[in-house]
């Protein structure tokens, strides 16, 4: 079971982000995704996976930003354990 902090680095240019979400995959290109709470805004380059999060079949977290028109295609990904 997961919980706990998960950190990005925000981009260089992140005047067309509107807000990031975190996802628990199955791949680092987010395979089989599933939110884990709800989007953090830009600015915050954190989110929270609540403690007791079941990992399941699922070995990352991924993180896509989204503007307000669309989802980034490529996420970030941590690799955990």
């Amino acid at each position: 079971e997961l919980g706990g902090t998960v950190k990005w680095n925000e981009p260089a240019d992140p005047s067309r982000v509107s807000v990031y979400n975190l996802y628990l995959a199955k791949n680092p290109i987010g395979l089989g995704r599933s939110q884990i709470e709800g989007s953090t805004s830009v600015g915050t380059n954190f989110a929270y996976a609540p403690a007791e999060t079941a990992s399941g079949n699922y070995d990352f977290f991924v993180v896509y930003t989204a503007s307000w028109l669309v989802e980034q295609t490529t996420p970030v990904a941590l690799e955990f354990v």
